[in-house]
């Protein structure tokens, strides 16, 4: 930010709220393996209600700058901290010292860099068909897509959320031996995320039946609008299908499996993605999203099953 001329104290306020958004992470995935969920729903509900406000106030008083608000970015990320108590910032001390780092290394090895890449392949993904459309057909052409992927935000916001908690309470249910346990959860986890799912199609239907003119005024068509929802509910619906058993085989430590997964589905969904975009069209383009998802349905389950069979 600072090279292209954003502002010294807008790149540092930004970086300070990286740096804190990253700990209040760790302090969430840590607090929820140690299962003290109301702590982090704390966090969660002091950071959300900081944030808002401060930009509310920001634009009632004609104040919201990009510093300004970068400020409120920042002092809400540090109040976050709050419930976690101060035995956070102990275990945090403790994590840093040199002999812990050097006990990390295994898990670098085993987890972590799987993880990673996994993680990178994925996020690769979704910003290249970004790239592909924007420079390909324009940013508004991305703006309709965007718009059926911000229909679906309701259910893609509890598909990153729930792992948080269940995740953990499957692997102790794999350290004790329980599979039946940790299957049930990831059955649990399906429920949760398909009801939401129902709920989000349905205040889709009714926006855009009933009230079309909160985004058809933005100078999009109403087919394609209805072709882009269409699109973004079948993406949805095998992200709520196959999220579970992704999950299920993080706590089982299978990060390697699910990083070749990743790599394939990430050029799976790329090289479609291209081909349709540059023959059919953006809208199009989200088939690519699709094949991808499919892709990872298709690697996930076997393994998934085999799993299963080998610990049964």
């Amino acid at each position: 930010m600072f090279s292209t001329h954003a502002g010294a104290g807008e790149a540092a306020l930004f970086g300070l709220y990286g740096v804190g958004a990253t700990l209040r992470g760790f302090a969430r995935s840590l607090s929820n393996v140690h299962a003290k969920l109301k702590r982090v729903a704390a966090s969660d509900i002091t950071y959300a209600v900081l944030l808002v406000s401060g930009l509310v106030i920001l634009i009632a008083f004609g104040r919201l700058t990009m510093f300004h608000a970068a400020a409120v970015f920042v002092l809400s990320v540090i109040v976050s901290f709050l419930p976690f108590g101060p035995a956070y910032a102990r275990e945090l001390a403790l994590a840093v010292k040199a002999r812990n780092l050097k006990r990390y290394l295994p898990m670098w090895r085993d987890v972590t860099r799987w993880s990673l890449l996994g993680v990178v392949l994925t996020e690769l993904t979704v910003n290249a068909h970004a790239y592909f459309v924007t420079f390909i057909s324009g940013p508004k052409a991305f703006g309709l897509l965007a718009l059926g992927a911000l229909f679906m935000r309701p259910a893609s916001l509890v598909l990153s959320a729930l792992p948080d908690i269940d995740q953990p309470v499957m692997t102790r249910h794999l350290a004790h031996g329980d599979v039946k346990g940790a299957v049930r959860v990831v059955n649990e986890f399906r429920t949760a995320s398909g009801a939401v799912l129902i709920g989000t199609i349905a205040l889709s239907v009714v926006l855009v039946t009933w009230f079309p003119h909160l985004f058809l005024k933005k100078g999009y068509d109403e087919t394609d609008v209805l072709a882009v929802l269409a699109l973004w509910i079948a993406i949805t619906i095998a992200r709520v299908i196959r999220t579970p058993e992704a999950v299920f085989l993080q706590a089982t430590g299978s990060y390697s499996a699910l990083a070749r997964v990743s790599a394939w589905s990430s050029v799976t969904s790329l090289v479609v993605t291209f081909v349709l975009l540059c023959t059919l069209g953006p809208i199009a383009s989200l088939g690519g999203v699709f094949a991808g998802e499919i892709a990872i349905m298709v690697g996930i389950f076997p393994l998934a099953r085999a799993w299963r069979r080998q610990h049964a």
